[in-house]
């Protein structure tokens, strides 16, 4: 079991890593902070997301270039799933079907995790403009496991940022959504349970918060929400009888604790990207090639 001690002494090392890497960094946090006012002016606010609970939901069919978006997107995932050199199936959940070439020849992935709506949420959210690090199109098959990220957790690679989740099929309580708890609501977890970068017992996590309190994303093709994952307690997943199809674009700081392992999506694209589709935005290219 997380200790409580041992939870805040986490937290404070992963604030201590960030500000070093501020530190170190700054002409590159200052860039950040200088393009968040450029992000938001693009936005209308259709998209406020409060930082006491750290999420917001949308509809991501009022983001889409056409009315038809959404159900071309699903309608990849359909066919992809059936193709091995996407569906490589393992223990893990879900699977991502993207593919690093498939942003030239479907640019509405792209172009919906560029959209200025999220990027204004998002950049007023974290008080600076992110950085795009990974891009995904997730199948989750149905499943009887419960596992890795089929139990609760939190995020590691900073101590704030965004996760977009967008339906692309209709999700029901049958087809394993993600399932997230507020922050507000986390404080108490941690504050009797303790933090903790592992996983967590259901039962750990429903000693400190109640079930009533956990939101799960389903909704219809469109449905969209954006979830700071490092400070929501979720899961996802889980005990599908149905298949389910998302769209995922993560975003944090700059200069955030733990870059991670890079996106198989997006690295090897990033500067073709930001040259061939946004051409001289000081934004969307940032949000593309900031270093990390």
């Amino acid at each position: 079991m997380p200790s409580v001690a041992l939870g805040y002494a986490q937290k404070a090392i992963r604030s201590g890593s960030r500000v070093r890497r501020v530190i170190m960094r700054f002409p590159l946090e200052q860039e950040a902070i200088r393009l968040r006012g450029e992000a938001m002016r693009r936005g209308t606010g259709m998209i406020p997301m409060t930082k006491e609970t750290c999420y917001t939901a949308f509809d991501a069919n009022k983001l889409a270039a056409s009315p038809g978006t959404i159900s071309e997107l699903c309608k990849l995932g359909e066919a992809w799933k059936h193709l091995d050199e996407r569906a490589k199936a393992d223990d893990k959940f879900p699977i991502n079907l993207l593919l690093a070439k498939d942003i030239f020849e479907h640019r509405a992935f792209i172009d919906i995790a560029m959209h200025d709506e999220i990027l204004a949420a998002v950049a007023s959210y974290m008080g600076q403009l992110p950085r795009l690090y990974n891009l995904t199109l997730w199948w989750s098959p149905p499943n009887e496991t419960v596992q890795r990220s089929q139990l609760y957790h939190y995020d590691d690679r900073d101590s704030r940022q965004a996760k977009v989740f967008i339906n692309l099929n209709t999700i029901t309580s049958e087809s394993g959504p993600l399932h997230f708890i507020p922050a507000d609501e986390c404080l108490k977890l941690d504050a009797k349970v303790g933090y903790s970068a592992g996983r967590y017992t259901d039962e750990q996590v429903y000693s400190a918060v109640s079930k009533d309190k956990v939101i799960a994303t389903t909704g219809g093709p469109g449905a969209g929400f954006i979830v700071d994952t490092a400070r929501c307690l979720h899961y996802g997943s889980r005990g599908n009888k149905y298949d389910r199809f998302m769209i995922m674009a993560s975003y944090a700081r700059v200069n955030g604790v733990n870059p991670g392992q890079g996106c198989r999506v997006l690295d090897p694209i990033r500067g073709r990207l930001a040259a061939e589709y946004f051409g001289n935005d000081p934004v969307k290219s940032f949000v593309l090639n900031a270093p990390i």
